[in-house]
C-alpha cells in the first residue's frame, strides 16, 4: 500500500499506515508522511466506478465554492481524483483533525443534533444551484420491488421479520404510491448527503465541523434529506420512537439557515417512512456482513419504529 500511494500521489514518503476504526462500508487508513497527515480510502469492491465518479464530482464542486466542512479530495499526479489497482477504486483526501464523537447507531446529545442541524442546512445550501450532467438517482420503483421480495423471501432474518411482514409490505406499498403521488408538487431536489447520521459528523466540543461519507448521495427530495437525518438523530434506540423534543430542535435549527416549503412540512411524517424503508433495505442487503448483535439490534430499531 506504501507504494501504491508513494507512485500515485506526489505526497513525498509515506511513514506509516494505520487502520481507522471508522466506517463499515469500506476500508479506512491514517497515512502519515514527514510533514501531514491523510484519510486513504480503499472503496468497497461494490461500489460502481459511475458511483465513485459522482460522489467526487460533488467533492470537488463543493471544493471549487470552497465550502469547508467536507474532506477535500487529494488529486493524483495524473489529475485524477481515484485510482484503480487490483479490482479495487482508492482515494485519498486531506486529513480532518476534529472528532468523531459517535457511532451512527447511538442517541446524539441535544446540543450535538442542533449544530449537526445547522451544518446540515448549510450543506443543503452549498449544492442548491449545482445542477450535475450526470445526478445519480434511485429508481424507486425497482427499489420497492426488491424489497417486497427482501421482505417475503426465507433467509436467516426471518424469524425477527415474521411479525412485521404484512404490515412492512403494506408500508411498502403505500409508500410506492406517495412518491408517485407527489411528483406534482414543488418539492427542492438537491444532490442530498443521503446517510448524514452522527458517525458521519465531525465535532469540535459542542459544534459540527465536518459531515463525511459521501457514499449514498444522490439526486433526490431535499426533504428526504431531513428526514433521514432526523430519524437518525431524533430516533430512541432505546424505544424506537422520534422525540418530539429533538424533532423541533432540529427543524428549528436547520430553518435558522434554510426554511423549508409548506409542501415540504406536509410530506415530512410520509418522509420518515420513506426513511425507515431506505435504511430496512440496506439491513436486509447487508444483514449477513453484521454481526448478530447488530442484526437484532437494527431490524428491532427499524421493524419497531413508530
Amino acid at each position: 500500500m506504501h507504494k501504491l500511494i508513494e507512485d500515485n500521489y506526489s505526497i513525498g514518503k509515506v511513514t506509516k499506515i494505520e487502520k481507522h476504526c471508522g466506517g463499515c462500508i469500506n476500508d479506512n487508513y491514517v497515512v502519515t508522511t514527514a510533514d501531514k497527515r491523510y484519510f486513504w480510502r480503499a472503496y468497497n469492491t461494490k461500489r460502481s466506478q459511475e458511483d465513485i465518479a459522482f460522489e467526487h464530482s460533488l467533492l470537488c464542486y463543493l471544493q471549487e465554492i470552497q465550502f469547508s466542512h467536507s474532506s477535500p479530495l487529494v488529486y493524483t499526479k495524473a489529475q485524477q481524483t481515484y485510482i484503480y489497482d487490483n479490482d479495487r477504486y482508492y482515494a485519498l483526501f486531506g486529513f480532518l483533525n476534529d472528532r468523531v464523537v459517535y457511532n451512527w447507531d447511538e442517541d446524539c446529545s441535544l446540543a450535538h443534533l442542533e449544530s449537526a442541524a445547522l451544518l446540515q442546512a448549510r450543506y443543503h445550501q452549498a449544492v442548491h444551484e449545482w445542477n450535475p450532467v450526470h445526478p445519480r438517482k434511485i429508481s424507486w420503483e425497482a427499489f420497492f420491488d426488491k424489497l417486497r421480495q427482501k421482505i417475503v423471501e426465507k433467509r436467516s432474518y426471518n424469524t425477527l421479520l415474521t411479525p412485521h411482514r404484512k404490515h412492512l409490505i403494506a408500508q411498502t406499498n403505500h409508500t410506492s404510491c406517495f412518491l408517485k403521488s407527489i411528483a406534482k408538487l414543488s418539492l427542492p431536489k438537491i444532490v442530498i448527503h443521503g446517510d448524514y447520521h452522527p458517525e458521519n459528523v465531525m465535532f469540535n466540543g459542542e459544534k459540527a465541523t465536518a459531515v463525511l461519507d459521501f457514499d449514498w448521495c444522490i439526486f433526490f427530495y431535499r426533504i428526504f434529506d431531513v428526514a433521514l437525518a432526523m430519524f437518525y438523530f431524533c430516533c430512541s434506540w432505546s424505544d424506537h420512537t422520534l422525540c418530539s423534543k429533538k424533532c423541533e430542535a432540529y427543524l428549528k435549527n436547520y430553518e435558522n439557515i434554510l426554511t423549508l416549503s409548506p409542501e415540504e412540512h406536509q410530506v415530512l411524517d410520509d418522509f420518515f417512512i420513506v426513511a425507515r424503508l431506505y435504511l430496512l433495505k440496506w439491513l436486509l442487503d447487508d444483514y449477513d456482513r453484521l454481526s448478530t448483535q447488530q442484526q437484532i439490534k437494527y431490524l428491532e430499531h427499524f421493524c419497531h419504529f413508530h
